[in-house]
């Protein structure tokens, strides 16, 4: 199961002297599970077990590493001004420490 947060990012900066707010959100997310497979790319961050929305299966044992792509929108104001659109998109990537899949058999006695 994969998931992030969605939970758009404010920041703040000063331009020429002037107050600039900055609201960025993700608007897809790109993931990538290092297996070789096509990363799997949706609108919706994902969600913890055991609700599970956005998964991928390992079909062989071995170490991997799931790359993430976030591709953020943007709107911008100064202080007393209205929103404004920013033209565009930007991505962040990220990608996790090395984990092992396992094999997991049934037996029966």
């Amino acid at each position: 199961s994969y998931y992030t947060d969605d939970t758009p990012e404010l920041l703040t900066t000063t331009v020429l002297g002037t107050n600039v707010e900055l609201e960025l959100t993700p608007s897809s997310y790109s993931w990538e599970p290092g297996d070789g497979s096509k990363p799997l790319t949706t609108t919706k961050p994902g969600a913890r077990y055991p609700d599970q929305t956005t998964t991928h299966t390992y079909t062989k044992v071995g170490t991997y590493r799931v790359t993430l792509t976030t591709t953020w929108t943007g709107r911008f104001r100064t202080t007393g001004s209205p929103w404004r659109p920013i033209a565009g998109t930007g991505t962040t990537t990220h990608t996790t420490a090395p984990f092992e899949t396992r094999e997991i058999r049934s037996v029966l006695s």
